[in-house]
């Protein structure tokens, strides 16, 4: 298999009549208001392309060579298939560059996502 296609998203639904994808709020950039600060939601949503049949897919969220948060699970495809992946009240401790890294039997694909300490006083 091979990844064709990776996004960060705010949310992400299939329709279970159509099974259309609505993909909501794509992003590469998250502002806090300090630090720690805890991301309540997002979604990783990646297409694949390839032979049919078992698949690993792996997702990382990694800060230089640290993972933050990873999600690893095998599932039956066809030869062409979506793999969304929700990430729930991930904790950044640290401004700056993460990396987005997801992989299906050892192909990657990587976003880079910026988290930034907004400068302005949110009270």
């Amino acid at each position: 298999m091979k990844i064709v296609s990776l996004l960060l998203a705010d949310k992400v639904a299939v329709d279970e009549n159509t099974k259309k994808v609505s993909i909501d709020g794509v992003f590469n950039l998250i502002n806090v208001s300090g630090l720690p600060a805890k991301h309540k939601e997002f979604f990783v949503f990646i297409v694949v392309e390839g032979q049919a049949g078992k698949h690993r897919f792996d997702i990382k969220v990694k800060k230089g060579p640290s993972i933050i948060v990873s999600t690893d699970q095998e599932f039956e495809t066809g030869s062409r298939h979506y793999f969304i992946s929700t990430f729930k009240d991930l904790i950044f401790h640290e401004a700056g560059t993460y990396e987005v890294v997801a992989s299906v039997n050892g192909d990657s694909m990587s976003s880079l996502l910026e988290v930034k300490v907004n400068s302005q006083n949110l009270n």
